[in-house]
């Protein structure tokens, strides 16, 4: 069987390795020499150095944020969702609620094995300037609120949707690769110029097309529904039915903004009993009556409906 045939059957087979069958394209890539193949696979297996040169199926895609932070009299928010909105622009669209890999195959498939979701931190200058972006209006949150740490979710499920955009990939290209170049099935050397080009720009507009779907969170979350207006607490109710919350849930929420109303009815942004709620929802995304995706879109619109 001859190196392309392998490289092509092993795409099909989840029990073959990406590494295997990288070192195989990295392989035939000399063999044909077509440089740019055997680069890429050389920056699959071993990683890339720089977001700039990842293909759009590594990133950057949106994170969910959640950071711990201690406050006055001993209060504390655990795994409390930070949304982007809670950011001025000019950092939210930032590196830090992005998520981007350029780990090497053999790393993103280690994270895949262990089925738990993952964290990437904040660098440590970035977490000690959060309170002091609250304190200076930039951060949307309670600048009394010292954070002790902040990181990116990184769901096992996306890290698979990457690697199964490589290893779609790499059959696609090799497929038609052999189709438009029998040499290659027989692992001879293309040496005429323009033959060589038109193996390069069938790899790349395969490999760095754009229209790979990796898949984060939960698919049936939509963010395309409107957001109720500020202070409208029935569009809010309605928002979260729409989102699939139980009674129960939005019953609870009512019953928080109500008791957040009457003990202080000029306060801007959320209350206590709000902030205790969305901690609740937060964690039940363990148990299954939520997702990280939808904590961090609640999280959005809870502050849309604050004014913030």
């Amino acid at each position: 069987m001859s190196l392309l045939r392998e490289i092509q059957d092993g795409t099909t087979e989840d029990s073959v390795s990406l590494g295997s069958l990288l070192r195989k394209t990295k392989l035939l890539a000399t063999r044909i020499g077509v440089k740019e193949i055997g680069t890429w696979a050389e920056h699959e297996l071993s990683g890339y150095g720089n977001t700039e040169e990842l293909p759009p199926y590594r990133g950057p895609f949106e994170a969910v944020v959640l950071g711990n932070a201690m406050g006055l009299f001993g209060s504390r928010l655990e795994n409390f969702p930070i949304p982007p909105l809670a950011l001025s622009e000019e950092y939210r669209d930032g590196h830090l609620f992005k998520l981007c890999f350029l780990h090497g195959v053999a790393e993103l498939e280690s994270l895949a094995a262990a089925k738990q979701t993952a964290r990437a931190p904040w660098q440590a200058d970035a977490v000690m300037m959060f309170p002091m972006l609250a304190e200076g209006g930039i951060v949307k949150i309670d600048p009394s609120m010292r954070w002790v740490e902040i990181w990116k979710q990184v769901p096992y499920t996306t890290v698979i949707g990457v690697l199964d955009a490589i290893r779609t990939r790499l059959l696609d290209f090799s497929m038609q690769l052999g189709e438009n170049e029998p040499a290659v099935e027989h692992e001879q050397r293309i040496t005429d110029p323009e033959r060589i080009q038109q193996a390069t720009n069938t790899f790349h507009t395969i490999v760095y097309a754009e229209s790979a779907n990796v898949a984060l969170g939960n698919r049936d979350v939509t963010q395309t529904l409107e957001f109720p207006a500020p202070y409208d607490n029935a569009g809010l109710i309605a928002y979260l039915h729409k989102m699939g919350l139980d009674d129960k849930m939005i019953g609870d929420l009512q019953d928080a903004l109500n008791g957040d109303a009457r003990e202080d009815d000029e306060r801007q942004g959320p209350g206590r009993r709000v902030l205790a709620w969305l901690k609740n929802f937060s964690a039940s995304t363990t148990t299954g009556i939520g997702t990280p995706v939808a904590t961090a879109l609640i999280t959005q619109v809870l502050l849309h409906h604050f004014g913030l």
